[in-house]
């Protein structure tokens, strides 16, 4: 015999299997595949676009996240925003909220923070004013 048949032959079927793994379970099952099976996952990965699908899932769970622990929708409060609404919020909050989305790509991470210009409020430090960016600054 020559070789193996594959387990997974692209990242479709794999994560069909492993979706609803913890991410341990998942990076033990990935770990435990052939390198040519990893290669052929990790190459099928990146050319289906799923990078994108992935990376827009885990963005938002960590939106939903900031919501729970925060009361803020950043998606919501950059849609008033961009309709003309100049929005206030916590300084401490809004520097959390992007260190929290920080290791997301410039492209992710602005449905939440595009478009945007945020100011310290002249009245109150430890305030931040969100105003929409001017097309000159975009």
């Amino acid at each position: 015999m020559t070789g193996t048949v594959p387990v997974f032959g692209d990242f479709i079927s794999y994560w069909h299997f492993a979706q609803h793994l913890s991410e341990r379970q998942r990076t033990i099952i990935f770990n435990s595949l052939s390198e040519t099976e990893r290669k052929l996952i990790e190459t099928t990965y990146e050319t289906g676009g799923w990078r994108d699908v992935t990376q827009r899932n885990h963005l938002e769970h960590v939106v939903d996240k900031i919501k729970k622990q925060f009361g803020y929708n950043l998606i919501e409060i950059r849609a008033k925003v961009l309709n003309g609404k100049s929005v206030y919020l916590p300084r401490v909050f809004w520097h959390t909220a992007i260190k929290m989305c920080e290791a997301f790509s410039s492209e992710d991470a602005s449905i939440c923070f595009g478009s945007i210009v945020a100011e310290q409020c002249p009245e109150n430090h430890n305030v931040i004013l969100l105003t929409r960016a001017s097309k000159k600054t975009e």
